[in-house]
Order: structure tokens, then sequence, then C-alpha cells
């Protein structure tokens, strides 16, 4: 089965499980201009999300490392002046401290059903879509392959919400 695989700093996963509790999703920015955008072009809303904690920009609560599986909800282009998402109130709270503001971001994207998988799933747990297993966790997101038995745990610490696979376009 088809997923995406991202990075997120560690610092903002606790927060963002909580918006995402809150408002039914929360977003995430990029800098890159094409996978996100593509990604909802090409498939919608839907595909499974998986994201990696990386330890970039600290890890104050001791995620990095740990898998967290969502649901693609889509892509929304920044602010063209400010480079800033149109909704704040969808970003997780570590975002929009004033003493460290957001950076900006060409646009973001956003993912509903944010969960906190078990420790037992690992980054050894995806491979690439050549079928190698992943030994360190991506500097951006990309294609990966992942088992069936993998995608039902991850609809039911959803709560029944991650999406169903959906083929490659054509």
């Amino acid at each position: 089965m088809r997923a995406v695989l991202a990075p997120v700093p560690a610092v903002h996963l606790t927060s963002a499980l909580a918006v995402c509790a809150e408002r039914g999703r929360v977003a995430f920015g990029t800098r890159d201009t094409d996978f996100f955008p593509d990604l909802a072009q090409e498939y919608g809303a839907g595909i499974d999300v998986f994201v990696v904690a990386t330890s970039g920009y600290g890890d104050p609560d001791g995620l990095a490392g740990r898998i967290f599986c969502s649901t693609f909800a889509g892509f929304v282009p920044a602010d063209k002046r400010r480079g800033l998402h149109p909704d704040p109130s969808v970003r997780p709270y570590t975002t929009l401290d004033p003493a460290d503001p957001d950076t900006p971001c060409f646009g973001f994207w956003e993912v509903s059903g944010l969960a906190l998988l078990p420790p037992a799933v690992r980054l050894a747990s995806f491979s690439g879509l050549s079928g190698s297993r992943l030994a360190r966790p991506p500097r951006r997101p990309h294609f990966v392959t992942i088992s069936v038995g993998l995608h039902q745990l991850a609809a039911e610490a959803a709560g029944g919400g991650a999406a169903s696979w959906y083929p490659a376009p054509t």
C-alpha cells in the first residue's frame, strides 16, 4: 500500500495533537513547492500520511523517532505577503509563540486524525517505493510502501478515521 511519510519537528507534535483534537485538523508548514500541492491535485484528501518526529528543533516531550498516523486533508497556500496560514487556529500552538514566531512558508499541508502510534512502529516499518527499508528519517516528504497491517493499525489509532489506500494515478 502506498502512503506518505513526512518529517515534522518533535517540538510541534504535542500541540499538533491538541489542535487536531480541537479543530478536526492541523496544518504543518512546508517550503517545498511541489510535493504537497501535487499530492492534493493527484490524490485529493484521503491518503494515509505518517509523520516521523525529528529532533532538529528540540524534543521536549521525548518524541523524536516516534511515528504518528494521519489522513491527508488538503493543501492550503500561504498568504503571499507574510507566508502564514490564513487560519492560524489550525497551526500547532508552538508555532504561534510571539517570542518565536511562525516561519514563513510556501504553504501548509493539513491532516486529520493525527494519532501517536505504539512504540513498536518504527521507521523500519516503512519501505521506499524501491522496496528498501528506511534507515533514517527523511529530510523531505515522500511516498513509502506500508503493509496492510500497518494501515489497519493506523485506522484504529485514528479512531477509524484513517484513510483508505488510494492507488497511484495513471
